[in-house]
């Protein structure tokens, strides 16, 4: 997180500093570059170029972590509506191979490994433990083994076979809006939705990146021109002069662009 911190305050003071380069040239009278991508019309093309590759790179960010965010809280959700949903499918009276099935889907979605000693089997009274201790190996096989978290799409594929399992089962029948079959399907294909909208805007936060980049960083850029432009103004003024030594205060720096 730091380093993009970094990386985007790179880009902001990059454009800031283009744009004081091209005032300073801007005043110089003598300045009459040969090549027309170092004119102050071109230079001054570049930099809104520049400025609006950068605020469409900043717009698609916003917008990726608000979807990102908004996404983040309805899948948080998620474990404690699916585990409401199994336990009343478990009370209705659903034949144990249906459980199954359904406790196997809510592990998916939580994390919980069936043997990981998580949880007890929804529907099921736990039974005592032996009283005798356990072995040392017996201790070490029993720690949980880690569970990769599932993705959001995995996520959300199993919540709507748990919809499918549910809505299939005729005595699953609750009273509560929001354990009902019409407003799990709704759910579900709520949850695809927050899928497809978070991949679109990450598609595009990519694409404004990449433009942003070249803008900036790549080619025919800012980074490249601006030194272009000193080294021009060096030649043209004299190492010493009043013009050079101010322009040659003006720092670029290139981020990494990984």
């Amino acid at each position: 997180m730091h380093n993009k911190a970094r990386k985007c305050m790179s880009n902001v003071k990059n454009v800031e500093a283009f744009e004081k380069l091209l005032g300073l040239c801007s005043g110089y009278g003598g300045y009459n570059p040969g090549k027309p991508n170092l004119t102050i019309q071109s230079l001054t093309n570049k930099l809104i170029n520049a400025k609006q590759a950068v605020d469409d790179a900043n717009v698609a960010k916003s917008n990726l972590d608000k979807e990102s965010n908004s996404r983040e809280i309805v899948f948080d959700a998620l474990p404690r509506l699916a585990s409401s949903i199994v336990y009343t499918l478990a009370s209705s009276g659903a034949s144990e191979q249906t459980l199954n099935d359904a406790r196997f889907l809510l592990r998916q979605i939580t994390g919980r490994r069936k043997d990981g000693g998580k949880a007890a089997p929804v529907g099921t009274v736990p039974t005592a433990a032996p009283a005798t201790a356990p072995s040392p190996q017996a201790e070490v096989s029993a720690v949980p083994k880690a569970t990769p978290p599932a993705s959001y799409a995995s996520k959300a594929n199993h919540f709507a076979n748990l919809v499918k399992l549910v809505s299939a089962e005729a005595n699953y029948q609750p009273n509560e809006p929001e354990l009902q079959v019409a407003g799990l399907t709704s759910m579900a294909a709520e949850l695809q939705q927050m899928n497809s909208t978070v991949i679109q805007a990450q598609s595009n936060w990519n694409s404004k990146r990449i433009a942003r980049d070249k803008a900036l960083y790549t080619g025919d850029s800012l980074l490249k021109t601006s030194r272009s432009v000193q080294k021009y103004v060096r030649a043209a003024f004299g190492l010493r002069s009043q013009e050079y030594q101010k322009i040659s205060k003006i720092v670029f720096t290139k981020p990494s662009l990984t």
